[in-house]
This record gives C-alpha cells, structure tokens and sequence, in this order.
C-alpha cells in the first residue's frame, strides 16, 4: 500500500522507569526534515570498520529509504556529523554516555535521536544497531505485518520532520517463536526476515529443549555401564551422585567445544518414567537439583552461562528446595500437573529462586488444526494480557510454539512482537489493531475488520455453514470496497484461506469411504496455497496421517500433487460460490439472565442418583438451597483418564446471595478412580454456583435426583461434558425455533410429547440447528437423547439437568409461565 504523507511529524520521547526497561536520555533532541528534494543529500555514514552486521543493516536502510523517497541514500565508510550516523558504541564511542542501559536485553538496546544535521542510530552491540534501523523506519511509517514483500507496507514520503529521542531495549530478553514441525525452506527465510524486522532476533538465546536423550547418547558406553543411573521408565535417577557427575562433565565438554553460547539446557526428557521413589524428593526437586549443580559448575569455569529447563509435565509444580540464580526455569502454559494455574506455578518458582520464563504455545497444529479462533494467537488482546501478567510475575524470557499460519494467527503474533519488545505495548492493542487494519487494507478495512471480528478467538467463532458464510460476505465487500491492487492481493490471502476451510471442513466430516479422496483434495489445494503462508501445510501432512488412520499419506506422496499459484478467476470464484452456498442463521439468538430458580417448586423426586460425566478442566454447576444452612452432598470419582496426573478435583462452592461474591467451601478429591463424598453447607439460600475443576481429566459425579441441578450450555458458559449423555432442557412459551450449535452430529432431539422432532446425525458435521417448535409443544421439557460433545442452546435457556425434575430455569422465564405442572412433561 502507498501513503502519500506530505508531512510526518514525529515527537517520541519515552520516559520509562528502568524497571520498564526503557531510559531517558541526557541531551535533548532537535528537529531534522528528511526531504524527497534531490538536492538534500542525506549519507548513510558507518565506521570505517563497521560489523557486517552493521553493513547489511546499512544497506537495507539505504533500499528502503530509497523506496520511501525515490532518491539514492549513500552509504558512506567516513567521519563527519552530518546524514544518519549508524554503528554501535564500540564504533561510535562518544555516543557511548547517551546509551547507559542495564540489565537483560542490554545488548540490543540502541539510541535514536534526531539533530539539526540528522539522526544517530547508535546501538549497545550490532544487533542493537540493526534493531534501531527497523524501528526508525516503523517510525517513519513501514509495517512489515506478515512475512513476505506483500506484507510490507512501503509509504511515499515527501517531507518528514523528525524529532525523536529514544533510548530502547527489550522487556524480554528472549523473544523465540519457533514454528512447530518445521518449515518449507522458502518460508522459513521469509519467517527470518519477518523477525528480524520486527525485532525479533534476541540477543540472548535461550536453550531450555529436552536434553536428557542427548546426554544419553553422548555418553552411551557410560550408560550401559551402569545401568543404575536410569529408572525402569528411562528417567535418570538424579540421587546417584555418578550420574550428576557425568552430566556436569557432559555439559563442560560441550561448552569447551563451543563457549559462544549463551545458556546451555538440562531439560529433562519428554513424558514419564520418573523413579517412583527418591531420597531427594519430587519429580521437580530432582529436576532441579541436576540443574543446580551443573549451573554450579558451569559458572566456576564459564561465568555468566546460564542453564535452562522447564517447568513441564511432572515437574511442572515448583520444587521445595532453592533454584540456583543461574538456572532460567521456563514455565509452560500447556502440559502442565497439579492442577494449578500458569500464574501461580510462575510465581512459586520465582519464589524459590528461579529467573522465571514463559514456555508458550500460540497455536500448536492438533490443536487448532489452523482453525478460526482455535489458537492462542488468534486472540489477540487475550495474548497481550498473558504477556504483561507473565512480565509482573518476574518473567523475562519469552519462547512459544506456533504454526505458520498467518491468517489465522498473524495478526497475533504481530501484536506479541510488539508487546515482547515493549510490555506497555500490552495496553496499546486496539490501536495496534486499528493501525494494521489500516494500513494494510486502506478503504476495504470496513469489510476486514468485520471478517477478523468474525474469526477473532476472543469470540469463540463456531466451525459452520453461518461463519463461513460470513466469511464469504465479508471477503465480496472487501473486494468491492478497493481498487488498489495491493490490498487486492492482500485479500486474495484471506480468501484462500477460507476456501482452504472450506476443504477441511468436508474431509473431517466425510466418511470412511471418503476419507482419503477428502484428504487428497485438501492437500492438492494446500500446495497451491502453499508458498502464502495462510496455513501451516507441512504440519498438516505431517501431522494429520498419524491421527487418522483412515488415510495413507506420507511427504513423498506431495510430489504426485501438481502445484501452481491460483488465479484471479479462481479466487473470485470460490467468493461467489460460497456466497451462494452458504447462507447465515436462520434464527436470532436470545439472551437469558442467571437468576435461576427450580422449574418443579418443592419436588420430592426419590428415584436415585444421576450420574454426569465432565471433563476438560472447568465446569459450572448450578443447584437451588431453599433454606439456610442446607448442606448439598453428591459423589465425585476423579482421575478417570489419566488417573490422578493432573492433580486433585478441586470444588469451590459460590452462593449468589454471599454479600461479596466470596465461596464458602474449598474442597479437594483425590483423582484416584475411586468414588467419594462430598458434603458441602451453605448459610445462604437461593442460588449456589459450584465450581468443578480437574485439570483437564475427566470427572464423574453421581448427584442425588433429589437436588436442582443445572449444567451450564451456551456458547458464553458452557460445561465439557464426557461421553454420551441424556439431558432435559426448558422451551419457554412462545418459543419458535429450538437453535443452537452442536459439535458431534449424534443423538436425538425429543419433544415433550416423546416424539423424536431433530436427529442430529442429519447434520453433515459441526454446525448449526433450527428445529421448529410444534404447536402446543412450547412451555415445557424437551429432552437430548444420547448426544455427545457440546450443545450450545441459543434460542432456549443455555441450561441442562439430567431429570426433567431437577431443572432450573431463569426467574423471569418462570414468571411468564403457567404454573400448572401439568405443562410440566417428564419425558
């Protein structure tokens, strides 16, 4: 995109605190115009002995300056005062006391300030010297947005005024997001580019991988030696002291080999296998106490190297013995045990003593499946938050997994590389957000942002025939809304993308028969989408043949598939289609409060327990107390799949009425597969919200049919529950259309008069529903008859019991009913 800007003034002067990692300067700046006019000649001047790191950034900021003002920028290997001065403090030594930085992340700091005879692009090492040339340029108007030229946003500059004064280095000093299963070669230079224009590249790197199998083979002969320094399960036993000894010496031979880098991993291996007993304690205490000694070691003979681990898996939860001030734990978001929070395992282990980093994942390919809105990074004030929460906590190192999926997922990690550089940039997301529609979608940005709106993870999009159709919709006003040819080529992406949904879409729901023709198709069309990056296609043909085995595929068989850029018919195409086939809801969703009261008034229903099956970390019950000081007892059987590895069951008890919105029961179960009960009294009548969380595994609880009970199911609040199931929902009075969303086409809808009105088998995959309400059959109970997955209702109250009997419902719907329990079916 081109912008014409006649005049760009530009006034920066950053005044944070050191502990926000940016400093201020000590002489003030003064304006400099940087002209289009021929006659001003404005020299690139670097050390005649200048780093070829240096060099390349020179030459990149004389291209780019060109483009922007259509004249030669030379570079000049001379003194003087006068044009852009760019070098390092080594190079440059005077402007060494403007550039005082401490602190990690030091070393590529920079200055950049502007004078009456130019500007100084002075960094602290050449790393610091490139970062300053990209962020001058961004200051002047160019985005590099997504790898490749496309992305890039080049501005035609008459005159720009400058006044800036800037003294910057990184709020994380680590700054690592590597694309998981790799890359195509062609990409991945792209990716490099990406980064380094984004600041990107860090200048500390953080070598925190699994490193036990790497010490194993290293020093097999030693292993097979004595077998003792292993477990059954092929952990080390970290109490034998020979075993410490070999890999402190293990690690010393590898820095003695190569002492340039700056941190070196004792990661322990992936998965389980750990010893079921040692004297030093837990899985983290052993893990830590490794790393301590190495670290110890390491910093007699090679002071200033760091050691790196995780906290992950089984030693996820902080150890109770002190981490050596050497070792950087990164803590890990996903694949964590106990049962706790990222935050809290982030601040426990800050508190024994650890540097704390952050392990995330912005989209891992199983996933999201480079779905809308499956990702981390699809989220992007959601990330940005969890980045500034991170940094509070004492994080300073910052490395994630992700997909090289850019449509879904770029716009995201645009927002995480300014953010990582800056933390305040944390509260700047809108505008962030606002700048990249802008820039790069000019007049269409209208239609953009509404289809981002569309696929934003914040707003749980749902995988159907309604959001592809918005899709669809969006990308045809966009095209109609420009005339501009980069934008247009910007948007082809995001239809490609979509139509790449649309491929997906039908190969998950095919059938066995289908299935490898579905597949084929998918992956005919991801060669031609593959050098845009819309989608992570590497990871899709390497990661999908191993979890279905219904198709036979390996990375050979890419080559029988004829590759070749789409065409502009073609794009078009697929925008007409879908918009013909694909048509947006048929009903409008209706909101309910949560004032929930019991649909059956004082029943007394006696015919034994009901059983729910739930799963995936946090659920939300809801049960009515008609008087003070009842207590609420049912039975809870934790650990069902992975048997206690994610720590207890946790059960918080929140009554609505509590003045402060305080719970007043905290009880912990065992996830042993063992059944146990749970009693729990409240003082408060009315409303309880119970609160049920399993880390992730999977829950039975068998609730007495006596006792409301409501089980959250709308697309805002929503409860996983396991397995198949049979459930009762409310149809108010008046009510048309029963809709919602389902994402398992299985089971059955039945009417309060037991007649079966809507098999969710005719569904061709996830999707929406649209039942009609018959007559006579509103006000009363209808039932979901063996169903599986989730089943948003969005036209009825989002709640379910499973005995019509212990439904609740909202107030207000209850006071427009009748009261004759008559209208009342137990169907």
């Amino acid at each position: 995109m081109h912008l014409r800007l006649e005049v760009l003034k530009i006034t920066t002067l950053r005044l944070y605190l050191i502990s926000l990692l940016l400093v201020t300067c000590n002489l003030k700046a003064a304006e400099f115009t940087l002209s289009h006019a021929a006659a001003q000649v404005v020299p690139i001047r670097i050390s005649e002995n200048a780093d070829q790191q240096v060099q390349r950034a020179a030459q990149d900021l004389s291209t780019y300056l060109e483009k922007f003002f259509g004249k030669p920028f030379p570079i000049q290997s001379s003194k003087g005062s006068e044009g852009i001065i760019l070098g390092t403090t080594q190079e440059f030594p005077d402007y060494a006391p403007s550039l005082k930085l401490e602190g990690l992340g030091a070393k590529e700091g920079y200055l950049i300030r502007s004078n009456k005879k130019g500007v100084l692009l002075i960094g602290n090492s050449p790393l610091g010297a490139q970062n300053a040339v990209w962020d001058f340029l961004h200051h002047i108007g160019y985005r590099h947005f997504f790898p490749g030229a496309k992305w890039e946003i080049i501005p035609h500059l008459h005159n720009v005024k400058l006044n800036i004064d800037e003294v910057s280095q990184p709020s994380y000093a680590t700054r690592k997001i590597s694309i998981g299963y790799g890359m195509w070669p062609d990409r991945a230079k792209l990716y490099q580019e990406w980064l380094e224009h984004n600041r990107e590249q860090s200048g500390f790197s953080l070598d925190s991988g699994h490193a036990y199998e790497g010490i194993y083979k290293r020093n097999k002969a030693e292993f097979e030696k004595h077998p003792e320094y292993l477990s059954e399960g092929g952990k080390f036993i970290v109490a034998n002291e020979a075993l410490r000894g070999l890999v402190v010496q293990d690690i010393l031979n590898r820095l003695e080999k190569n002492s340039t880098v700056d941190s070196i991993s004792v990661e322990p291996s992936d998965g389980g296998g750990w010893p079921k007993e040692s004297s030093l304690g837990s899985v983290s205490n052993q893990a830590v106490t490794l790393a301590n000694q190495v670290a110890a070691a390491v910093r007699e003979k090679y002071p200033g190297k760091k050691i790196g681990m995780y906290a992950y898996n089984q030693h996820s939860p902080p150890p109770s013995i002190l981490v050596d001030k050497d070792v950087i734990v990164s803590v890990a978001t996903g694949f964590i045990s106990g049962g706790v929070s990222v935050e809290a395992l982030m601040d426990g282990w800050h508190k024994q003593g650890a540097t704390v980093g952050a392990r995330d994942y912005l989209g891992v390919i199983s996933w999201s499946h480079d779905l809308p809105g499956r990702s981390k990074a699809s989220d992007p004030e959601g990330i940005a938050k969890k980045i500034a929460e991170y940094y509070q906590l004492g994080a300073r190192y910052y490395t994630a997994e992700s997909n090289d999926s850019w449509v879904p997922d770029g716009l995201g990690f645009y927002v995480v590389s300014r953010c990582l550089w800056n933390v305040q940039e944390s509260k700047n997301v809108p505008a962030i957000k606002d700048d990249f529609l802008s820039k790069a979608f000019g007049s269409a940005k209208p239609a953009m942002q509404r289809f981002y709106g569309l696929i934003d993870g914040a707003s749980g999009p749902l995988l159907s025939d309604n959001l592809l159709a918005g899709m669809y919709r969006a990308l045809a006003d966009a095209y109609t809304q420009t005339k501009d040819a980069a934008v247009t080529a910007r948007i082809d992406d995001f239809v490609a993308y979509t139509h790449f949904i649309e491929l997906y879409n039908n190969y998950t729901n095919s059938d066995t028969k289908n299935r490898q023709s579905t597949f084929e198709a998918l992956v005919a069309y991801g060669e031609k989408i593959r050098p845009l990056g819309v989608v992570h296609t590497l990871a899709l043909y390497r990661d999908t043949p191993v979890r279905d085995k219904a198709i036979k595929f390996t990375l050979n068989d890419v080559k029988k598939f004829a590759s070749g850029p789409l065409t502009a018919s073609e794009l078009q195409g697929f925008v007409s289609e879908g918009v013909a086939k694909y048509k947006l809801l048929a009903f409008k969703p209706k909101s309910f409060s949560q004032n929930l009261v019991p649909l059956v008034l004082n029943q007394k229903n006696n015919s034994g327990d009901m059983t729910v099956s739930i799963r995936q970390n946090a659920n939300i019950f809801y049960t009515y107390c008609e008087k003070p000081g009842e207590e609420i007892t049912f039975v809870v059987k934790g650990g069902q799949i992975y048997n206690g590895k994610y720590g207890p069951v946790k059960i918080e008890l929140f009554p609505l009425n509590q003045p402060y919105g305080e719970s007043v029961a905290k009880i912990e179960v065992p996830a042993d597969k063992v059944e146990h009960e749970v009693k729990v009294k409240t003082e408060y009548a009315g409303l309880q919200r119970l609160e049920i969380k399993d880390g992730g595994d999977a829950t039975s609880i068998r609730w007495p049919s006596s006792r409301t009970l409501a089980i959250t199911s709308g697309q805002e609040s929503h409860s996983f529950l396991f397995g198949y199931y049979t459930m009762y929902f409310y149809v108010p009075k008046n009510t048309t259309q029963v809709g919602g969303y389902a994402s398992n086409p299985a089971g059955k809808m039945i009417t309060a008069n037991g007649k079966e009105i809507f098999a969710f088998s005719s569904m061709k995959g996830p999707g929406f529903f649209d039942v009609p309400v018959p007559l006579g059959e509103d006000g009363k109970v209808w039932k979901l008859e063996h169903c599986g997955g989730a089943i948003f209702m969005m036209t009825t109250p989002a709640y379910l019991s499973p005995s019509p009997d212990s439904l609740l419902i909202p107030e207000e719907v209850l006071k427009n009913e009748k009261k004759d329990s008559k209208s009342f079916s137990k169907k």
